[in-house]
């Protein structure tokens, strides 16, 4: 797993860029993002991918949903 790819997305620093990110990667940052409180809307943007992405990920992980 790339760490610093995901710490970028986290950081806020690679808004957009997270297409890149392999599905583990993915996983990471939408779990360090949600636990930071972000909503799906808001990982969403900050990723660079569709709401229904990051709920995809969130369900496959077993994280609930946050609208927004």
């Amino acid at each position: 797993m790339d760490r610093i790819a995901v710490e970028r997305v986290v950081d806020g620093a690679a808004q957009g860029a997270a297409p890149s990110l392999r599905a583990p990667e993915r996983d990471a940052a939408i779990s360090l993002l949600a636990r930071r409180g972000l909503s799906d809307g808001e990982i969403a943007t900050r990723m660079g991918v569709s709401r229904r992405t990051v709920l995809r990920h969130r369900t496959r992980m077993g994280l609930p949903a946050h609208a927004a």
